[in-house]
């Protein structure tokens, strides 16, 4: 071991007798304080104490502590940052949450917006967004939000769920039924999936998977008036029309509009035959759907089946214009066939040759033209009538109950009758 102090000295040194001040060598007086010193005498100073040899002592360099500070703070700093930008992340989630629950949704909405720009790869947070948006009716914005959370992870049931809810009520039918199919897929027991599944595909005329998913939402929701309403559509579609008159009648009760009852359970009457019943429903819409053209034209024909040719005019003559295009035929043939059951064939027959000038290949048109001209005593041009008007119909009959027509007054019962010789 090295020894604490060297046994020889580095160095000699003469202190002063006056002042006591050390001198760097032997001198005749002190430069310190001009004293003179005894001659041949001095002092011996002891020795500096010598360190021992400090193999690592670049260590303890100012440099490499200030080096190492920096490294270190970096390093933490890095750590912290990550740390402390979820931990943030985290906070306004549950910000967000305890906001969304006192129904302060714009403020919640503020929250996971800041979430989402702190941890922008966190697909919850952007489903938050979406259904805080969806509960505020902000339909589109949700949908964005849905997909964005559906592209961050696309296996997210209840992101696609809120999709397809958000995109039906954008009226974006295939993309609804696209997302709820997915969504069912994965967790068929979401609220009200078979139902808008159902909803959504009854809209674009899949009426078989339509019906298969609204029967299975009313499993579930036996009381749901909506439900109930369009699986009645769906079964005066199938033939079932009976079924489908007691269903829209629990509709109703479930809480249903009355009105678009009303109005789809007459003409479910007007089918199945039953046009007092139809009369009275047709009259209840017309009331409660103030504006609605077609519950007028609808209880007009009411009226004309009933016999009841007065009323059916008063009722055409309170909608002149606006007509939907689906419903143009029956608003221009009416007057024709109230005439024509009146008697009038003169006026039934300019009617009904406008039409089929402006209709030239319409069935319907053509049939009608054909008996008014039959009835009128042409056996010949009402043939020629019905002969085109049997071929659009592929030569078989169409027209059912609710028809303007009489159940004998088909294109193929026209063309049995043999034309008198002239």
């Amino acid at each position: 071991m090295p020894k604490p102090f060297d046994e020889s000295p580095s160095f000699q040194g003469v202190v002063c007798p006056h002042c006591a001040k050390l001198m760097d060598a032997p001198l005749p007086s002190c430069p310190h304080c001009g004293g003179e010193l005894p001659t041949g005498e001095s002092f011996q100073l002891d020795s500096a104490p010598q360190l021992p040899r400090q193999r690592l002592r670049w260590l303890l360099r100012p440099q490499t502590i200030l080096v190492a500070v920096l490294t270190v703070a970096v390093t933490l700093g890095l750590y912290g940052y990550i740390y402390v930008q979820q931990m943030s992340s985290d906070f306004y989630i549950m910000e967000g949450d305890r906001l969304a629950g006192q129904g302060d949704y714009a403020a919640a909405i503020r929250s996971y917006q800041m979430a989402a720009y702190l941890d922008p790869q966190n697909p919850q947070v952007n489903e938050n967004l979406g259904w805080l948006e969806y509960r505020q009716a902000h339909d589109p914005e949700a949908l964005k939000y849905f997909e964005k959370a559906i592209a961050l992870e696309a296996g997210r049931a209840t992101s696609l769920y809120g999709a397809g809810l958000a995109a039906y009520q954008t009226q974006n039918y295939q993309g609804a039924a696209s997302y709820l199919e997915q969504a069912a897929a994965l967790n068929a027991g979401l609220p009200n999936i078979h139902e808008y599944l159902g909803l959504a595909e009854y809209r674009l005329g899949k009426y078989e998977p339509a019906y298969e998913h609204l029967s299975a939402a009313r499993a579930s929701s036996p009381q749901s008036g909506t439900i109930l309403y369009y699986l009645a559509r769906l079964q005066i579609l199938r033939g079932e029309t009976y079924l489908a008159i007691e269903n829209f009648t629990q509709a109703e009760k479930f809480g249903f509009d009355s009105g678009a009852v009303s109005l789809a359970r007459g003409l479910a009457w007007m089918k199945a035959g039953e046009y007092l019943s139809a009369r009275d429903d047709l009259q209840k819409a017309v009331t409660q759907l103030s504006g609605r053209k077609d519950a007028v034209l609808f209880l007009a024909k009411a009226y004309y089946l009933l016999g009841d040719y007065s009323a059916a005019q008063a009722q055409i003559a309170s909608i002149q214009s606006n007509i939907p295009a689906h419903l143009q035929y029956e608003f221009l043939s009416m007057p024709g066939f109230i005439a024509l059951r009146q008697g009038n064939l003169e006026s039934a027959q300019n009617t009904f040759a406008q039409i089929a000038n402006m209709m030239p290949d319409d069935a319907d048109a053509l049939n009608a033209l054909g008996w008014t001209v039959f009835y009128s005593g042409n056996c010949a041009a009402a043939r020629s009538n019905f002969e085109k008007a049997a071929v659009q119909t592929n030569g078989e009959p169409v027209f059912a109950y609710d028809s303007f027509f009489a159940p004998n007054e088909t294109p193929q019962n026209g063309l049995s009758i043999a034309c008198p010789a002239e």
